[in-house]
């Protein structure tokens, strides 16, 4: 039988968790032995996980740069995730060894998992690589600006670029592996698996064609109960599903917006049962536990969400516009290409506190989104989910 790890190690969200139980169950109805590294285990109990499916907690460093903000580049993200530092980055890899070592997986399927990725090229093993372009960059050196709204120091994108490389050559050259030419290279996969359509890519023109497979959206990822639209709403009133973080910093004026004037259903990840019982009201339904996300995009008229990566492309494949309220990089980018491609618009956090009222209801009555949104949907109609094109690119590596 064959045996597959799938890690998640950077990044946070419902997302990775979601995507590793759908393949983990795709793969186990083939009969694959599946094991699975997650970076966060909180939210994995509202998943559904194959019986015989193993859980482990993913290593993560935990001494990361306290001077270092604003990541403008794959390799500054990795030096602000621990690669800046040699010996904890070392010790990463000994523990993926470790894990490798106790799964024996013939194929490793990594969701942003790059020192699994190291770890697993050491050991010699294929490599397929899963989840948004954001966290695949091209095979190019020095790794390609992605900050694009603000000024960048590219000297300092540069230098840290050279000690990630530095601190992963070190580590190659111990064990007896190969020193990789760049950064890139080093996690260059074997197989590379893209999430969403070339229009969501922000590495879309850097990429050399054919190099990438991009495999649309994971529809059977999105499980969880139906959702129930408030009754007291005036037939008038816009749907609008929202997905939030409970930590959004502007979270409390967003809300206070939808539960007034529209008939919304708001999943917000983090909320406790107090917060949600003052939040809801009779045109403003909360769940605390994810929803049935493909029903919540063919009912809603729009999404109000953090421009995340799985959440958007959803909806627009369902042709429903996206208020977008980002709060960090790869967001912002996501709700960049959203809002040029005519469907979409976003607010800052800043400006959310502020201007969400306004720029909702200029949003809502512009009916040139909806039409964006529709015009994007019907490129991708009667499409495969991307969890089974994935899986069968990926046993095709290992016959």
């Amino acid at each position: 039988m064959k045996r597959i790890l799938i890690a998640w190690e950077l990044g946070g969200g419902m997302g990775h968790v979601m995507r590793a139980a759908a393949l983990a169950r795709s793969f186990d109805e083939g009969g694959i032995e599946i094991a699975v590294c997650l970076a966060d285990l909180a939210d994995s109990p509202f998943a559904r996980w194959p019986a015989s499916c193993r859980i482990f907690q993913a290593p993560r460093g935990s001494r990361l740069p306290k001077t270092f903000s604003g990541p403008a580049t794959f390799a500054e993200l990795l030096y602000s995730c621990g690669y800046d530092d040699g010996n904890q980055l070392s010790a990463l890899v000994t523990a993926w060894d470790h894990l490798l070592e106790i799964i024996a997986p013939d194929i490793v399927l990594v969701d942003h998992a790059p020192t699994a990725q190291l770890a697993a090229r050491i050991n010699g093993l294929a490599v397929a690589r899963i989840g948004s372009g954001f966290f695949a960059p091209p095979p190019v050196a020095p790794c390609p600006c992605y900050r694009s709204w603000e000024p960048v120091d590219l000297d300092r994108a540069v230098r840290a670029e050279e000690l990630v490389l530095a601190n992963i050559s070190a580590i190659f050259s111990v064990r007896g592996a190969s020193r990789p030419d760049s950064l890139a290279a080093s996690l260059a996969p074997d197989l590379e698996l893209l999430l969403g359509d070339p229009e969501t890519d922000c590495y879309r023109d850097q990429r050399v064609s054919g190099s990438v497979t991009y495999l649309g959206n994971e529809r059977s990822s999105a499980t969880g109960p139906s959702p129930k639209w408030p009754d007291a709403a005036p037939p008038s009133a816009k749907r609008l599903f929202a997905y939030l973080k409970g930590d959004y910093q502007s979270i409390e004026s967003v809300v206070g917006v939808l539960r007034e004037h529209h008939s919304t259903v708001a999943y917000v990840s983090g909320c406790d049962e107090s917060t949600a019982r003052r939040w809801t009201s009779e045109t403003l339904t909360i769940s605390r536990t994810p929803l049935d996300m493909n029903r919540c995009a063919r009912e809603c008229d729009a999404v109000v969400c953090h421009a995340g990566a799985g959440t958007v492309p959803l909806f627009l494949e369902a042709g429903k516009p996206a208020f977008m309220l980002p709060y960090q990089a790869e967001q912002r980018i996501n709700a960049m290409q959203i809002q040029a491609l005519g469907a979409g618009a976003f607010l800052d956090p800043a400006a959310a506190k502020t201007t969400f009222q306004q720029e909702l209801q200029l949003f809502l009555q512009d009916k040139r989104k909806t039409a964006a949104a529709q015009a994007f949907a019907s490129q991708y109609t009667a499409r495969e989910d991307a969890i089974r094109i994935a899986v069968r690119a990926i046993e095709r590596m290992h016959p």
